[in-house]
């Protein structure tokens, strides 16, 4: 059996396996030639030929069980995962998502801490299941009707401004992950393929994993390295130039700041990966 992204977690008691995720969604806002600020998202994909998705089974029940808490995991032998403890805080209920593919060729998004939630007595979950929740950030839309008209550039400078302004009084984590600002906001949920690409390019999905001189997830930062660098040492042992290239853009940018993180080396793998996407926002070198 090939064991591509498979990890090794706690199911109530029972140890289990189960793929880490389908796709990782990385997204870097690129400023001066330095990354300001990363969020990222694992994803993992469900089919339908209709609105409505079965989680009966207990493959998808433990996939959602280690997506929606995220317990501590480890890859599991012969996976690209490295051979390590990871213990991953999801602060903004939007590390894991379920995205769902429906007919005739659609995608949502959900997610899969409140997926968890909503199938607390069922097993099925329909698309029209999500009109019943609201994601936390349209409570403020006051802001955004403020802020509308604004251009990127500046918000990106008013909304770290005003974090830094309100982390001493111990309000790290209000912001960005509760409004509905114009960019960089915080929301899990899309109903269609053009919803998803919009909050997906503007910085709302996923969790926030660097930001200068801002709060943001270290552990989910230092994740990723362990992963890049397992997939380097894979791409350079089979000669995979396209991953080889792929690896290379992701570190073209360094992080605002001198962060620095070195990555976890130690792992054993045959065959496997995951797939991964990759979108760079880059607002030039400003005047």
């Amino acid at each position: 059996m090939e064991k591509k992204s498979q990890v090794e977690f706690e199911y109530y008691g029972k140890s289990t396996h189960r793929e880490l995720g389908d796709i990782i969604f990385i997204l870097s806002i690129v400023y001066k030639g330095k990354k300001y600020f990363e969020k990222m998202s694992i994803v993992q994909i469900k089919k339908s030929n209709k609105t409505s998705w079965s989680f009966s089974n207990n493959s998808s029940k433990e996939q959602l069980y280690l997506l929606s808490r995220f317990p501590i995991f480890k890859g599991t032998r012969n996976s690209i995962i490295p051979m390590k403890d990871y213990n991953l805080p999801n602060y903004s209920g939007c590390l894991g998502i379920h995205g769902l593919l429906y007919y005739p060729g659609d995608f949502a998004t959900v997610s899969s801490k409140l997926l968890d939630v909503i199938l607390l007595n069922k097993t099925n979950f329909k698309l029209n299941d999500l009109l019943m929740y609201v994601d936390f950030n349209l409570f403020w839309n006051f802001y955004s009707y403020f802020l509308y008209g604004i251009d990127f550039e500046e918000w990106l400078y008013i909304l770290y401004k005003f974090i830094k302004f309100i982390y001493p009084y111990k309000w790290p984590l209000v912001c960005p992950y509760i409004w509905n600002v114009p960019v960089l906001g915080n929301s899990c949920i899309s109903y269609n393929t053009y919803d998803f690409v919009d909050k997906y390019l503007r910085g709302y999905m996923g969790e926030l994993i660097y930001a200068k001189n801002l709060p943001y997830n270290h552990p989910v930062l230092q994740f990723l390295q362990d992963l890049l660098i397992a997939i380097k040492k894979k791409a350079k042992k089979e000669r995979l130039n396209n991953v080889l290239n792929f690896i290379s853009s992701f570190y073209q940018y360094g992080y605002e700041g001198g962060q620095n993180i070195e990555g976890y080396s130690e792992f054993n793998y045959e065959g496997g990966g995951i797939g991964i996407i990759y979108t760079i926002i880059n607002l030039g070198e400003g005047e």
